[in-house]
């Protein structure tokens, strides 16, 4: 059971990120949670007849933690590490495109 909830929007290089905070009781003691989110602009099709696309958002879970000393820095430590990866991601995709078309040696 989830108390003390609490959640905020971020945005980061032109994304928005959710970092939620919760507390849990186990036994007799009380877990301190956070997680970390991005959220995705998805567009559904609708039918003919309504003529108009509805845009909902998806929720990609990037970590969630239990027991951080602390959960605020640790959430914007695992966005900066999360787009940090997506781009040697990217760089080694380019890369490879770049050494099997000729152009890297």
């Amino acid at each position: 059971m989830k108390i003390n909830y609490k959640s905020k929007r971020i945005y980061v290089e032109g994304r928005t990120f959710q970092i939620e905070f919760w507390e849990e009781p186990w036994g007799s003691a009380i877990l301190h949670y956070v997680c970390v989110s991005e959220i995705i602009p998805t567009e559904a099709k609708s039918f003919w007849f309504f003529r108009k696309n509805k845009t909902h958002e998806y929720k990609h879970e990037i970590d969630k933690r239990w027991g951080a000393t602390n959960r605020v820095e640790w959430a914007m430590n695992e966005i900066g590490n999360y787009l940090r990866l997506e781009q040697e991601r990217m760089k080694d995709r380019q890369d490879v495109e770049d050494f099997c078309n000729g152009t890297l040696l």
